[in-house]
């Protein structure tokens, strides 16, 4: 009740008082309440059971709880102390007190007269009603005629009905929220009251200690998140930039500063502001806890800082701004619109530097390394003297994560082969003018006069620092490697300098701004052009622009001159010019050769270019490619890889005389595609070459190369929009061509006849052929066109003949391969799928469709990384990309496939490759455990994953799915096939030796009988079993367990052996397969045709703890083998001695039992050295003079095996010498 009295004064005053238990106030000594000057002097009657009443005879006794007459007196003696005691003198006049009996119980009697709108009736109560007494109601007669009584009477209230304890919480939660916006301060709240009620030493006023300490806790609660924020920054700033600022903030109400980096000026702010208590939020903290923040704002603190305010409502903080006119506000960054502000406020840009940071803050931004162009270099090397140009907001990200500064300088070449540059000198007075001892290149000739001289050779240049020209020129043909070359340098000359500034530009990607530059080129024109060009961000700009007006440490390489049009060529050797002019450090360019002449003549400086590939090459490139990126790979692992790979080539692109490979480009996409292999072949010795392999990856970029070759063979200007539309609609035009030509190639004519579309394809391809200049294609893709029939007609206008369309049909285009052929014919039933489901539902199956199906898998998925993975069969990648939760394992690629589909799919053809096969299976397994859904429809051939593996046949893959709740609906073909024996056979026969259990259920659901015979091959000789007879041989106990709940007759044989289930698995030594059989109480002593029992070929066959379970069993131990061998026979002669000790305990066993030899078991045990088994038969006094039907005995037999520890163990228990002797 203190707390709620406490919290209701605290919002409606700072004049209060509470006191407790005063000793002074007699009955009304609970809590005594000053409220300006007026006291309240109360008493407290809660009871545990509120609905408790009181009736008129608790008033009117003479003592208890609720006596009128006790309470009288206890005020008559507060009365006559009050002028005296020092606690009751700060309680104001005595008029002007009250006297309170408060309780939760309700009053029985309508007595009293309701009290409604006295002074403490709203401050004290918490529901139910309060009554006050006169003489007249009191019906107290003995004291009608007593003033005093009367007296006390005005002054009494009476509360009954009050609010019980646990209600009185939620009351103080309310009084905190409308005081604070929030009663999170509640628990604090309640025990620090709780914690002055127990002392009771001193007043409760809103100048408590405890109070202003919850509120100050709260006040850094609030701010908590960005006081961390700062902090955590580690930021000082000088002492002076402190004191402006302190100035600009004590002489200001309002402020709105604004900052590149607005946590910097926060900072600021914020330790400008250290010695005044101040709030210190942003538009997230003030938008979720306005109420609390205003509160504060309005009762604690006298300034309020926001940062980023932008999205919050500050009308609200505005009023605050205008009811209490000596608060101040600071808004930090942010787009606040101030102009509904009555105040004056000001706008305050801070423009923060590195050098207003202090000292040792300075040295610590500076040192930090930044990720530059893809390497890490000091802010301080990179920024030299410019430090004041690093952007504020760059300082924050500096201190807070990695920076980057830059793209990375890669490209579409990961990694680059050395290369030997050489050039050969002629003379040519334009090129080498006299008087010009200062080219760079005069360091590499000897004379100027020579019309040839010897070729200047460059290895394994890395850097541009390696060669010692500023400027260097390069040229060769297409696909040498011109753009390697330079990608190469720029990452070289990165990694030797990473603080220099190295812009490398391809100029056919820059044709618009090239464009766009003004023919009378200027240097600063060329700067603008760099630093748009460059991948510099706009934060950094201002620094590089002050790089390139210096030339300080930068490096510019221009690849593709020759790529861009002849205007556009002009402006850039005039650019070339004015940077071989400047401080430029260093300046490469690269071009074709025909414009070779153009850029010697203009930069008067000679053009290297590279030494070309040979074919004794090819095997050295891929070497060195693979040794760079494998450097501890052993030279005979990666030796023989390359030589395996070439054939390899050879035979999937007939390239046997290497001619795809003798080109650069052609040999990095090749190396590129078969790292991994090599990787693998390298880590596990396990060379995976696959017969065939996924081309899709090179064949794009060899298509796209082609393209491109084609284009700058006819000096195609791409910067004119018209001729970028002309030349992207002749190169789709092209693809359509090349695809619609590869379908006609690649497929039967009865097949096209129904495609939907046939009429469309047909006039695309006639106008493909149309375009073709005298049958060639000018891409070089397709080589030859054969005309098996005349063409006259095609091309012109007009009625065509009748049988044009099958004229046509027989043109066959000739691809330079023909897997080149299958990549078109994939991209194009990968745009047209949808309209063709019920032809890929054949096609996609069929052995001669599998090339185009792989292509076409890759097509469809290029965008899915799991997919991807899966169609390359690597489930290593498989599982990381799904236990690191990168990938959705239900993601659909472009064709609705998930990549379970595609798992299931890559079993195509797998049966003979059984390494293949099982990888398939593992990864189908890894997809399922990570919760792939087997029930989703692709749109390609609209199959479930289930639908697939049915097609396939592959019933282990079905399986796995059925485990997982695949829908059996979708098991079409089986249920069609039911009484096809082959059919069945075949998933029987798969189901049983693989423990298809959900399989197997279905297929009983479906109507097979569990007793259905198969034909199974053992040894050899197939021969009629059962579904319990396969699924015992090969251990599968839970297949077992779901036959026999089918009523599977345990005793039913085999047609070859007469076996029964629990024959073959106790041979095969499947214990938990015949504990199970067993436990059917199957006949565990039948014979199969050589009189074998269960626990003989179990015997026969070493498996012993199933032959121990057999005779736990009460297997019968006396039955004989065809040659009369008993198991003790079998166990004597090879099983362990713990068997053979447990058969001789049980004692149902002659111990000179012989089989058809005559051999007794410590005869076999003998003749077979068995040392301790021997002992064991001699101490249960097993005859050691019996003889076999050629008279030996086992003494005889041991020395004629050799065991001659076994013959000297037989000798200690009396074996006769002399017979032995006499044998011999």
């Amino acid at each position: 009740m203190v707390a709620l009295l406490f919290a209701r004064a605290l919002n409606g005053t700072k004049d209060f008082y509470l006191a407790s238990n005063m000793e002074s106030a007699g009955k009304f000594d609970d809590i005594v309440f000053t409220l300006h000057d007026k006291t309240a002097f109360i008493q407290l009657k809660y009871r545990s059971n509120a609905n408790a009443k009181i009736s008129k005879q608790n008033l009117l006794q003479e003592e208890g709880d609720y006596s009128l007459e006790q309470h009288f007196k206890s005020y008559c003696k507060i009365k006559q102390q009050w002028l005296h005691d020092e606690d009751l003198k700060h309680c104001g006049t005595f008029e002007n007190a009250s006297f309170i009996i408060y309780t939760n119980c309700i009053m029985s009697m309508d007595e009293g007269n309701d009290v409604v709108n006295s002074y403490w009736h709203k401050i004290l109560s918490s529901g139910g009603k309060c009554v006050s007494f006169t003489i007249e109601n009191s019906m107290m007669k003995r004291f009608e005629g007593s003033l005093d009584f009367k007296e006390f009477l005005s002054q009494l209230l009476f509360f009954s009905g009050q609010a019980a304890l646990d209600k009185l919480d939620e009351l103080i939660k309310g009084e905190l929220k409308i005081l604070y916006g929030t009663n999170e301060l509640y628990n604090m709240f309640h025990d620090k009251v709780l914690e002055w009620w127990k002392k009771s030493e001193c007043y409760l006023t809103h100048q408590e200690q405890f109070w202003k300490d919850i509120l100050q806790t709260y006040v850094e609660n609030i701010s908590e998140q960005k006081h961390k924020e700062t902090e955590e920054l580690c930021i000082k700033f000088k002492k002076a930039v402190h004191d402006v600022m302190r100035t600009l903030l004590m002489f200001n109400p309002v402020v709105h500063i604004t900052s590149a980096s607005p946590i910097l000026s926060c900072i600021k702010v914020h330790h400008s502001l250290q010695h005044q208590c101040h709030l210190l939020i942003d538009d997230r903290t003030l938008q979720s806890q306005q109420n609390e923040v205003l509160a504060l704002w309005s009762r604690r603190c006298d300034l309020l800082v926001v940062v980023e305010a932008s999205t919050v409502n500050m009308e609200f903080v505005f009023k605050i701004l205008q009811m209490y006119p000596q608060k101040r506000l600071v808004l930090v960054g942010g787009t606040v619109a101030l102009d509904k502000l009555q105040h004056k406020y000001i706008t305050f840009h801070d423009h923060i530097i590195v050098g207003q940071l202090d000292e040792a803050t300075q040295a610590r931004v500076l040192a930090i390394q930044v990720h530059f162009q893809g390497y890490d270099a000091s802010l301080g090397e990179i920024s030299g003297s410019n430090h004041d140009l690093v952007p504020a907001s760059i300082i924050t990200q500096l201190l807070r994560d990695r920076v980057v500064l830059g793209d990375s300088l890669t490209g579409d070449i990961s990694y680059y082969i050395p290369r030997t540059l050489y050039r050969t000198v002629q003379d040519n007075e334009q090129i080498l003018p006299h008087g010009m001892t200062d080219l760079p290149v005069t360091s590499a000739v000897s004379g100027l006069c020579s019309h040839e001289l010897s070729p200047q050779n460059y290895e394994n240049v890395d850097s541009v620092t390696d060669i010692t020209q500023r400027v260097v020129l390069v040229s060769a043909e297409p696909g040498m490697g011109k753009s390697a070359l330079l990608t190469h340098l720029a990452l070289g000359t990165k990694k030797a300098k990473p603080n220099m500034w190295v812009v490398r530009l391809n100029l056919s990607d820059f044709t618009q701004h090239l464009k766009e530059l003004p023919s009378n080129l200027q240097l600063h024109h060329i700067t603008e052009f760099l630093l748009e060009v460059s991948g510099i961000s706009e934060l950094w700009k201002p620094l590089f622009r002050c790089k390139l007006e210096t030339m300080e440490n930068v490096c510019v390489l221009f690849d593709g001159y020759d790529e861009i049009c002849p205007t556009h060529a002009e402006k850039v050797a005039l650019m070339l010019k004015f940077l071989q002019a400047t401080k430029l450090q260093y300046l490469w360019v690269t071009t074709r050769p025909v414009m070779k002449k153009k850029l010697q003549n203009k930069l008067s400086t000679l053009a290297f270019t590279f030494q070309p590939f040979l074919k004794s090459d090819q095997q050295n490139f891929l070497a060195k490619f693979w040794k760079r990126r494998i450097p501890d790979i052993e030279d005979r692992v990666l030796n023989n890889f390359v030589i395996r790979l070439l054939q390899l080539t050879a035979n999937n692109l007939n390239d046997r005389n290497r001619a795809f490979m003798g080109i650069p480009l052609q040999s990095m996409l090749l190396a590129e595609a078969f790292e991994d292999n090599l990787k693998t072949y390298n880590e596990k010795g396990v060379l995976t070459l696959p017969p065939k392999f996924d081309m899709i990856q090179l064949y794009n970029r060899f298509v796209e190369q082609k393209f491109k070759i084609f284009n700058d063979k006819n000096k195609v200007d791409m910067s004119k929009p018209q001729m970028e539309v002309y030349c992207r609609s002749m190169g789709k035009k092209f693809r359509k061509g090349h695809m619609i030509s590869a379908v006609f190639l690649l497929l039967p004519t009865d097949e096209l006849r129904n495609f939907p579309d046939l009429d469309l394809m047909i006039d695309r391809f006639k106008s493909f052929l149309a375009t073709l200049k005298e049958g060639n294609d000018p891409t070089g893709i397709i080589t030859q066109i054969q005309f098996f029939e005349s063409f006259t007609d095609i091309g012109h206008e007009g009625k065509e003949p009748a049988g044009i369309a099958e004229k046509i049909l027989k043109i066959k285009t000739v691809f330079i391969h023909r897997t080149f052929a299958e990549y078109f014919a994939a991209l194009w039933f990968a745009k047209n799928f949808e309209k063709l489901h019920s032809y890929l539902n054949i096609k996609m199956f069929e052995p001669n469709f599998q090339m185009v199906r792989k292509f076409f898998d890759q097509v469809l998925a290029h965008k899915f990384p799991l997919h991807l993975a899966v169609l390359n069969l690597d489930k290593v990648l498989v599982e990381t990309l799904l236990s690191e939760r990168k990938v959705d394992v239900n993601t659909k690629d472009e064709g609705g496939r998930t990549a379970l589909h595609l798992a299931v799919m890559s079993d195509i053809g797998t049966r003979d490759d059984v390494r293949t096969h099982s990888t398939v299976q593992q990864i189908i397994t890894i997809l399922l455990e990570y919760q792939a859904n087997p029930n989703i429809e692709d749109k390609v051939l609209f199959f479930r994953p289930i639908h697939v593996a049915e097609k396939l046949r592959e019933w282990s893959t079905v399986e796995l799915l059925l485990e997982k709740q695949a829908c059996t609906d979708d098991l079409v073909l089986t249920r069609q096939h039911i009484h096809n024996k082959e059919y069945i056979q075949d998933v029987l026969i798969s189901a049983t030796n693989n423990g298809c259990v959900k399989l197997v259920a279905f297929m009983l659901k479906c109507g097979v009988p569990v007793g259905h015979a198969i034909e199974v091959l053992y040894e050899g000789s197939y021969c009629i079993a059962t579904m319990l007879h396969e699924a015992a041989r090969h251990g599968q106990v839970r297949l077992v367990q779901e036959l026999l709940s089918h009523g599977a007759n345990t005793e039913a044989t085999d047609s070859r052996y007469n076996r029964t289930a629990l024959m073959w698995a106790a041979e095969q030594g499947h214990f938990q397969v015949v504990d199970t059989l067993t436990k059917q109480h199957s006949d565990i002593d039948i014979r199969e045709m050589h009189g074998y029992t269960a626990l003989l070929l179990a015997a026969k066959n070493k498996r012993w703890d199933v032959a121990k379970l057999l005779l736990q069993c009460n297997a019968d131990v006396t039955i004989c083998d065809w040659s009369l061998n008993n198991v003790l026979h079998l166990a004597a002669e090879s099983g362990p001695t713990e068997f053979v000790a447990y058969l001789l305990d049980m004692k149902k066993m002659d111990i000179e039992c012989c089989n058809s030899h005559q051999k007794t078991p410590l005869w076999l045990a003998a003749q077979s050295g068995r040392l301790q088994i021997t002992d064991l038969l001699l101490k249960h006094n097993a005859n050691l003079h019996v003889k076999d039907k050629d008279g030996r005995t086992p003494l005889q037999a041991a020395n004629a095996c050799g065991h001659l520890e076994v013959a000297q163990l037989l000798l200690k228990h009396g074996a006769s010498m002399t017979a032995c002797n006499a044998h011999h």
